[in-house]
């Protein structure tokens, strides 16, 4: 909450809030990965949170909405999606056998 007010007020950047917003979760992932004993969280969190930064970063050169909502929205969006449909992947709901 504290760096959305400091990007929007502070930095009157609010351009760049969906690349924090994304960096955000992306770090958060490392915490679940710990917590949930899922190493494949980590490589996940990372990914999202260099799409943040990515999308920081276009925000601070004065890219496109587009561009930034493609780099810290969709992308992000995307691996998440992808991150659950891989193959190989284990239900930890399922009944063991």
């Amino acid at each position: 909450m504290t760096g959305l007010l400091v990007i929007s007020r502070v930095l009157h950047a609010p351009q760049a809030i969906l690349g924090w917003i994304a960096f955000v979760v992306g770090a958060h992932f490392s915490g679940l990965a710990v917590a949930w004993r899922r190493p494949a969280f980590h490589v996940l969190g990372a990914s999202i949170a260099a799409c943040g930064a990515v999308g920081l970063v276009l925000a601070a050169l004065g890219a496109p909405a587009a561009a930034i909502g493609v780099a810290a929205g969709i992308l992000p969006g995307v691996l998440l999606l992808a991150s659950v449909r891989r193959p190989g992947r284990t239900d930890p709901a399922a009944p063991t056998a």
